[in-house]
């Protein structure tokens, strides 16, 4: 209750604040993420979207754990309607036992030109005008995720249903001025309140907390980007396509087409959803989930300067259900051809039971790639 007459208060404080005449772009929430296994805890943030900091804003989620991996979110229900100008965030790193505070300028243009985008949904086949069917308008509800990392690192991306991507790099400061008792006022302290909580993590990381051995910076290599083309054959007759990345970024493409040069800064790819229709008209559904260690060692050796190509062809011989099959994927560089199926950890494929008919048209078109 006490969360919700907050968030109230803070709806009617953003109202008073903007000027009414302007029409709500769109709607979007704070939120928060953490790497797994390295939990984190919110003593105070604000993505402000008033042009000073003392401006209207939507907060994180506070008095909470946050440690579920930065593809896993906490929220809270702010519905703003203008993009973040500015972030300040006070956290807890429960592995160091430092607070750790910063106050940041954010890309207050690239942010809203992410949240703003038109939505495209694809919405199923037109028996009588046999046509494929979209809805398009509007905009996705969106989150702003503030992301905290070992050692201050603050990193934030935008979400839409379609896609996610990073938007800024930051680094806060250790804190010593914090009163974590005024958050938790029952405890003795925050550094008990973290030996109480570390007993539960993997021997791995007491075994770094115990040995003074944290790998700071290690953390870097998820968020390299790559100059990347995503290659697909159009009589695969592909019709959605979505791609997660280590960097806990995320697109996805509607009805990719064969000749399309995607090529884009992309980051290294951890798993792939493919949709595709066959000449019967069945819809197949395809999944595949890298091996994400692997992954990074292959890339490792890869110049983030290199033109890369990442080659999907369907497997039309393979047969549902049967583990291992559905796509054949390759990384191609200057140097060589790749074959991505060593560093598969899981592929299936299976009926999506929407089946439409044979002679269904098949538009080839790429949605616009977001730079």
């Amino acid at each position: 209750m006490k969360k919700i007459i907050i968030a109230t208060l803070v709806t009617v404080l953003i109202l008073s604040c903007i000027n009414m005449e302007e029409k709500p772009k769109y709607s979007w929430d704070p939120a928060v993420a953490a790497l797994e296994e390295y939990p984190m805890e919110v003593y105070s943030g604000h993505l402000i979207i008033g042009k000073t900091l003392k401006g209207a804003y939507g907060y994180l989620p506070f008095n909470t754990t946050i440690e579920n991996g930065l593809d896993y979110i906490e929220s809270t229900s702010d519905n703003l309607h203008y993009p973040p100008r500015f972030l300040d965030v006070s956290s807890y790193s429960f592995t160091e036992k430092k607070t750790y505070t910063g106050i940041f300028e954010l890309n207050y243009e690239l942010i809203d030109s992410l949240l703003k985008k038109e939505c495209i949904t694809f919405s199923g086949f037109d028996e009588k005008d046999k046509k494929l069917q979209f809805n398009k308008g509007g905009t996705d509800a969106g989150l702003v995720k503030v992301g905290l990392l070992p050692g201050g690192v603050v990193r934030l991306w935008v979400h839409t249903d379609r896609d996610r991507f990073e938007v800024g790099r930051y680094q806060a400061q250790e804190d010593k001025t914090i009163d974590w008792k005024i958050a938790h006022p029952n405890m003795k302290s925050m550094d008990e309140r973290a030996d109480r909580f570390n007993r539960s993590l993997p021997q791995e990381i007491k075994d770094q907390m115990a040995q003074n051995r944290i790998p700071f910076g290690s953390w870097e290599r998820l968020f390299n980007r790559y100059n990347t083309n995503i290659k697909t054959d159009v009589t695969d007759k592909i019709e959605v396509m979505s791609i997660w990345y280590a960097n806990a970024e995320y697109e996805e493409f509607l009805y990719i087409a064969g000749e399309k040069d995607t090529t884009k800064k992309r980051g290294i790819p951890v798993k792939i959803n493919l949709k595709w229709r066959r000449d019967d008209g069945m819809r197949i559904e395809a999944n595949v989930v890298f091996d994400q260690e692997k992954m990074l060692a292959l890339f490792k050796d890869i110049k983030t300067t290199d033109n890369l190509k990442i080659n999907l062809k369907v497997d039309k011989t393979a047969d549902l259900l049967v583990l291992g099959k559905g796509l054949l994927l390759t990384l191609e560089n200057q140097d060589k051809i790749i074959d991505l199926k060593p560093y598969i950890k899981e592929q299936q494929m299976y009926n999506c039971y929407t089946q439409f008919p044979a002679n269904a048209p098949h538009k080839t078109v790429v949605l616009e790639v977001r730079e």
